[in-house]
């Protein structure tokens, strides 16, 4: 999971079965990492089972992030050159419909 922009890599690094994700840029030109920031995302879950997945965007201001987590959703946005939060919003988790509901 990784998104390029300019001279900046971000990318994602999470566990598929864990809540949470640190994200981080690197400068493309030097290879070195610019930052590491750990996202708020839906904090702290105790879990036996667990699944994460998560998008990322990028522009010259805001690193994007769009998390759907096995116990909820959220969108996170942080500024581009320091990795803080800027923006942070929590959704419920998504309700299966049975095949029955469906119809």
């Amino acid at each position: 999971m990784f998104r390029i922009q300019g001279d900046r890599l971000y990318y994602a690094d999470y566990g598929l079965s864990s809540t949470g994700c640190h994200y981080v840029a690197v400068d493309l030109t030097s290879g070195n990492p610019l930052w590491r920031s750990r996202l708020k995302a839906l904090g702290g879950i105790r879990h036996s089972s667990y699944l994460n997945r998560m998008t990322i965007d990028a522009n010259d201001e805001v690193v994007s992030i769009y998390g759907n987590e096995s116990m909820g959703r959220y969108m996170e946005f942080n500024d581009s050159r320091t990795g803080k939060t800027v923006g942070h919003k929590r959704f419920p988790k998504l309700v299966q419909l049975s095949k029955e509901r469906e119809s």
